[in-house]
């Protein structure tokens, strides 16, 4: 186990035991994982969002979320703390996609006369947006019925954007039966997995 994975596993006992302070610290070391996890997720899942909202804006929100969360549950290991917080960074991804859609983009100048009163809204790539969105929710959907094991490895390998040993040393696994698990999981989601 590696000193990153025995410091959030101390700090989940803490976090369990109601220590105050504990999930700020626990959020706090996990901070680097999740700006970079935001990053990854919202290039590829959400372009869309690119340019219109900024990764520490979506930390901050993940934050209180996970906060919020953490007060209630109890994640006996950082496998399922990692997964948690992926799931709190998609929530929070889907919800500023949400709100971006409710404010139109005005791309081009409004007419002279009065009858122009509404703003522009450019829907050039909205079928894109539309595939994108339905692709990436059917892998969603795919991970899901993963057995449990190859489930836990593909989610901290792919969402979470943990290397192999990483997910080993996190699930106290042979880095063996890590990679097998991942290369199952890779397998059977390969159709699902949108190219970059």
């Amino acid at each position: 186990m590696d000193d990153t994975t025995a410091e959030i596993k101390s700090l989940l006992e803490r976090v369990w035991d109601r220590e105050p302070g504990a999930i700020q610290e626990l959020v706090a070391r996990a901070h680097a994982r999740l700006c970079k996890l935001a990053a990854q997720i919202m290039n590829v899942s959400f372009a869309q969002l690119v340019g219109k909202r900024e990764v520490d804006s979506v930390i901050s929100e993940t934050y209180l979320r996970l906060a919020k969360a953490l007060e209630k549950v109890d994640l006996p290991t950082p496998a399922d703390f990692f997964r948690f917080a992926a799931h709190k960074i998609r929530q929070t991804l889907l919800d500023m996609v949400a709100e971006l859609k409710r404010i139109p983009v005005v791309t081009g100048q409004l007419a002279a006369d009065s009858s122009a009163s509404a703003p522009v809204v450019d829907r050039a790539d909205s079928t894109l947006n539309v595939e994108t969105k339905a692709m990436w929710a059917e892998l969603h959907q795919q991970v899901e019925t993963l057995p449990e094991n190859v489930k836990e490895v593909f989610i901290l390998c792919y969402y979470m954007d943990l290397t192999q040993a990483e997910v080993a040393a996190i699930l106290e696994e042979h880095p063996r039966e890590v990679s097998r698990l991942w290369f199952k999981g890779t397998i059977q989601l390969k159709k699902y997995i949108p190219e970059d």
